[in-house]
């Protein structure tokens, strides 16, 4: 009558065995998440801290547009990895879930993104100016999509001052000997 109690007990210290290895595999996987996700943690906040320092800069269209996405972004990953840090640490399928789907449709973005970038700007566009080490870009070149919203005042305007704030022109008479008045003279006429 001894054995199959035995048997029983070798069979449950085994499933308790084989359970607890589990537990050490899931419990360093999820280690490594929690790890990842707290570092995560932390850069979000210096995305926020370069959004919160473009808003204290002199005001500047060029900085405006970028201090909101730049704020908004590092919210969205403080959150996410919060998300992903919690639910490793405390097990929490409901926030691991959440992490994993919020994750997978970035990684979706991201590869729209990256392919978009691709069609609206075309690499081979800039046709080499003698030795200079740049090339000559004519709007005419990129996509119809593109030119269309440099074209648009409102959006060139933007995208001037911006250029214009950049000291631009400084860099362009240094690099390409323009007169100061020829690397100054953006105009969003005639395709150029």
């Amino acid at each position: 009558r001894k054995r199959p109690y035995n048997r029983r007990k070798n069979a449950e210290e085994r499933k308790k065995e084989r359970k607890k290895e589990r537990e050490t595999e899931m419990g360093l996987s999820n280690i490594l998440v929690g790890l990842l996700n707290f570092i995560t943690f932390l850069l979000s906040w210096l995305i926020i801290g370069a959004g919160i320092w473009l808003g204290k800069q002199p005001h500047t269209e060029c900085y405006s547009f970028l201090r909101s996405p730049l704020i908004t972004l590092g919210i969205f990953i403080l959150l996410v990895s919060m998300a992903g840090f919690f639910g490793a640490i405390y097990r929490i399928s409901l926030l691991m879930w959440i992490y994993l789907i919020i994750t997978c449709i970035l990684i979706i973005l991201l590869f729209i993104f990256t392919v978009l970038a691709f069609v609206v700007t075309n690499k081979n566009v800039g046709n080499a100016v003698g030795n200079k080490g740049y090339g000559d870009y004519k709007l005419g070149d990129y996509s119809t999509w593109l030119r269309r919203r440099v074209e648009k005042d409102s959006n060139w305007r933007l995208i001037r001052s911006c250029l214009i704030e950049a000291r631009l022109c400084d860099h362009l008479h240094d690099a390409a000997h323009l007169s100061p008045a020829q690397a100054c003279s953006f105009s969003s006429y005639n395709n150029t």
